[in-house]
């Protein structure tokens, strides 16, 4: 499972790593994507952030497309958790897995956004910029942390579907 980034790991740590490597990678990007592109987006006009948003999307569909080519692929992975069988119904492992994951990384995110200082700070620089910024606090700081988490989210999401469906560049559009 996930063979392609991990092939040192096998069975269900493989695939452990198969969602921890996007979640990582697509987290750091977005950092990036935020420091260098949407930042400078941010000070514009609100038509001007769609445009740009809608841009950089066709462009990393195109980039995608060209590294790895617009084929479907699919990830020979192994079984993370038994099949469940319910009477006549049968409930597959790996959507058991991906359904357990979801709910412990949304109840992380809760428990992030409500109990640390800086869930709160985002929440008050969500609700309120410009008295959030005369409270001392970074709102594009604040901005950035939630686009990497948001970003970091995404991955672990890729990561987690793929083992269930197939993988190609026009996911998630």
């Amino acid at each position: 499972c996930f063979r392609p980034f991990c092939g040192w790991v096998h069975g269900s740590a493989g695939c452990m790593c198969g969602v921890a490597f996007p979640t990582v990678t697509v987290g750091a990007l977005a950092s990036v994507c935020f420091r260098v592109i949407r930042s400078r987006v941010l000070r514009g006009a609100h038509h001007s952030q769609l445009l740009a948003t809608l841009r950089l999307s066709i462009m990393r569909q195109g980039v995608v497309t060209l590294i790895w080519s617009p084929n479907v692929r699919t990830l020979a992975g192994t079984q993370i958790l038994p099949d469940w069988h319910m009477g006549g119904i049968v409930w597959p492992g790996n959507s058991a897995f991906l359904f357990a994951t979801s709910l412990l990384m949304y109840g992380g995110l809760v428990v992030f956004m409500k109990t640390t200082r800086a869930g709160l700070h985002m929440r008050f620089a969500a609700d309120n910029p410009e008295l959030a910024n005369l409270s001392g606090i970074e709102v594009a700081r604040m901005s950035e942390l939630a686009f990497v988490i948001g970003g970091a989210m995404a991955g672990a999401a890729g990561g987690l579907v793929a083992l269930t469906l197939y993988v190609t560049p026009l996911v998630g559009f």
